[in-house]
C-alpha cells in the first residue's frame, strides 16, 4: 500500500513510519507501490512516492484533498522505466498513448 495516497485505500502509516525514515537515511529517491487502482504521485521530504494501480482493473475515485499530493490521474496506463547510469527516467502513459506524467531523478 501507499505511504501517501489519493485512493479509497488511504494513506499507509507502516511506509510513512518505516519505510519513510529508511528512505531518508539511505538517499532513496522514488518508492513505486499499488493497491489503488488510478495513478498517483506524492513526495514527502524529497521521496517521490509513485502509486501504480491503472492497469486494468476498475479504477479508484482520486481524493486531490490528500496531503503532499502532486500529481493524479484516473485512467488505464502503463509505466516505462529507463536507467541510465545515475539517471532513472520515469513515464506514466495512458492506454491513448496521453503522457501522464515524465519524471526525471539524477543520483
Amino acid at each position: 500500500m501507499p505511504g501517501w495516497s489519493t485512493g479509497w485505500h488511504g494513506n499507509c502509516l507502516d511506509v510513512q513510519n518505516y519505510i519513510q525514515p529508511l528512505c531518508k537515511q539511505y538517499g532513496v529517491s522514488i518508492v513505486i507501490s499499488g493497491h489503488n487502482h488510478l495513478y498517483a504521485r506524492a513526495v514527502a521530504d524529497g521521496v517521490q512516492h509513485i502509486t501504480t494501480g491503472g492497469g486494468g482493473a476498475p479504477l479508484h475515485d482520486p481524493d486531490p484533498n490528500r496531503p503532499n499530493l502532486v500529481k493524479y490521474d484516473k485512467s488505464h496506463y502503463f509505466i516505462k522505466v529507463i536507467i541510465d547510469n545515475n539517471t532513472l527516467e520515469f513515464k506514466a502513459i495512458r492506454d491513448d498513448g496521453f503522457l501522464i506524467e515524465d519524471i526525471t531523478l539524477y543520483k
